[in-house]
C-alpha cells in the first residue's frame, strides 16, 4: 500500500516538473503566451502527446487537465477549437498507447505460457530419460522377456517328464525371475489335497480364494486394494495368488502366499500362470506322448510334438498365440542343423522330406513375429517355398502329424 502511494506521487510530481518546466520555457521564449494558448503546435502539445504515450489514459488526462486549468488563468482565454484539438490529440494517444499496451500484456502472457510448456516439456523429457535408463537398466539386469524364460526352462526340464523335478524347476524359475520363494504345488484330486512340492503347513485350504480358485478350475489373485481391506479387516491372508490347471483326472494347484508388492499385478501374474501351465503340461502330455509315439511311429521328433501340444493348449486355455510354418522342398538333403541355427532358441522344426514338407512352430509368437521368422528362411535358403502360416486353433494342421482331433481339443 505504501509503495503504491509513493509511486502515484512520484508519478505527479513528474507531470508537474514537466509542465513547470515549460511554463518556465515559455516565459523565456513567448513571454506573451507561456502556455502556447490557442496554437496548434506547441511544446505543451507535444509534451502532452508523449504523456499520453507513455503513461497511458492516467497521465493525458492529467497533463490535459492541468494546461486546460492553467490557460483558463491566463490573459488569453482558450478557445473552444483549440480546447478539442488538445482533447482529441490526448484521447488518441491514449487509447494508441492502451491498444499497444494490451497487445504487449497479451504477447507477454502467450510467452509467459509457451515458456512454461517448454518448462514442463523439458522435465517431462529429462524424467523419460531417468525412466528410459531405469528401464535399461532392469533390463540389463533382470531380463525378464517369456520366450527367454522358457529357453532357460527348456535346458533343465527333465525329458521323462518327473513330475517332482519339474516342480522345482517350476519354484527356482518363480525365485529366480520373479523373487517368489513361499509356494506350493499340490495335486487336488476327489478332495484330497496331494503336495508335490514346498511347504503346504501355512495353507489355510479353508481361504475363500483357495476354494474359489478350485471350485471353478481357474486361476485367481487378490489385486492390492483387496489385501489392505483384508489387513485392516484383521483377516488372515494365506494365499495372494491361486493357479489351476485341470486335466482329465484332477486339478495341478499352486499357491503363492507371499510376493513383492510391484509383481502383484496383472500383467506379472499373467506371465506366471503361463509358466506354470506350460510347465503342468509337461507333466501331463510327455507320459502320453511317449506311449502314443510307441503305438503310431514317431512322424515328428517327440520334443517338437510335446511343444505343439503344450503350445496349443496355452492358446486353448490362455488364448496364447502359437504358429506354424509351412514350407514345401524340393528333393534333396536338407541342412537341419544350418535351419536351425537361423531359428530362434524357442522355436522347434521337423522336416517331412517323403511329404515334402518343412514345419517350423513358434510358441508363444504373434503373426507378425512368425512371418518374421519365414521371410528370414525363405530368404536364406532357396529351396524352402512358403507355404502357409497357421494357427493352432485349426485342427486340421495336427493331421500332419498323424494326431487324433476331437470337437474341443486335440487327442493323443
Amino acid at each position: 500500500m505504501k509503495t503504491d502511494l509513493k509511486s502515484l506521487i512520484s508519478f505527479i510530481l513528474e507531470i508537474l516538473a514537466v509542465f513547470f518546466l515549460l511554463y518556465l520555457l515559455g516565459h523565456i521564449f513567448n513571454g506573451e503566451n507561456p502556455l502556447f494558448v490557442n496554437m496548434y503546435a506547441s511544446p505543451f502539445i507535444f509534451a502532452q502527446l508523449l504523456i499520453s504515450l507513455f503513461y497511458s489514459f492516467k497521465g493525458g488526462l492529467i497533463f490535459l487537465t492541468l494546461h486546460t486549468v492553467a490557460s483558463f488563468l491566463t490573459q488569453i482565454k482558450p478557445n473552444t477549437e483549440f480546447l478539442l484539438w488538445n482533447t482529441l490529440l490526448t484521447l488518441t494517444a491514449c487509447e494508441f498507447s492502451y491498444l499497444w499496451r494490451r497487445r504487449n500484456h497479451e504477447k507477454e502472457k502467450e510467452i509467459e505460457s509457451l515458456k512454461m510448456m517448454v518448462d514442463k516439456l523439458r522435465s517431462d523429457l529429462h524424467f523419460l530419460k531417468i525412466s528410459h535408463d531405469q528401464l535399461e537398466i532392469d533390463f540389463l539386469i533382470n531380463p525378464r522377456n517369456i520366450r527367454n524364460i522358457l529357453a532357460d526352462i527348456r535346458k533343465d526340464l527333465p525329458k521323462e517328464g518327473n513330475e517332482r523335478r519339474i516342480a522345482k524347476l517350476l519354484i527356482n524359475i518363480l525365485n529366480k525371475y520373479f523373487q517368489i520363494t513361499d509356494v506350493c504345488l499340490f495335486r487336488y484330486k476327489e478332495g484330497e489335497y496331494e503336495v508335490i512340492e514346498g511347504e503346504i503347513k501355512d495353507i489355510n485350504f479353508n481361504d475363500p480364494l483357495l476354494k474359489r480358485a478350485v471350485r471353478e478350475g481357474e486361476s485367481v489373485f487378490l489385486t492390492p486394494k483387496n489385501v489392505k481391506e483384508d489387513i485392516k479387516a484383521g483377516k488372515e491372508i494365506s494365499c495372494l495368488a491361486v493357479f489351476v490347471y485341470k486335466y482329465e483326472d484332477g486339478i495341478y494347484v499352486l499357491t503363492v502366499k507371499e510376493m513383492p508388492f510391484e509383481n502383484v499385478n496383472e500383467e506379472v501374474l499373467r506371465e506366471i500362470n503361463i509358466l506354470f501351465n506350460y510347465l503342468v503340461e509337461d507333466i501331463v502330455y510327455s507320459k502320453k506322448l511317449r506311449e502314443f509315439i510307441k503305438n503310431n511311429g514317431k512322424p515328428c521328433s517327440f520334443e517338437f510334438l510335446k511343444e505343439l501340444f503344450k503350445a496349443r493348449e496355452l492358446k486353448r486355455n490362455l488364448g496364447i498365440d502359437s504358429f506354424i510354418i509351412i514350407f514345401d522342398i524340393a528333393e534333396g538333403n536338407i541342412p537341419q542343423q544350418s535351419i536351425i541355427k537361423n531359428l530362434r532358441h524357442t522355436d522347434l522344426i521337423c522336416i517331412k522330406e517323403e511329404e515334402g514338407k518343412v514345419f517350423i512352430l513358434c510358441p508363444l509368437t504373434s503373426l507378425h513375429g512368425a512371418e518374421s521368422v519365414a521371410r528370414r528362411l525363405e530368404n536364406n535358403y532357396e529351396f524352402l517355398k512358403l507355404s502357409g502360416i497357421k494357427g493352432l486353433e485349426d485342427d486340421k494342421i495336427l493331421e500332419n502329424f498323424q494326431l487324433k482331433t476331437g470337437k474341443d481339443k486335440a487327442k493323443l
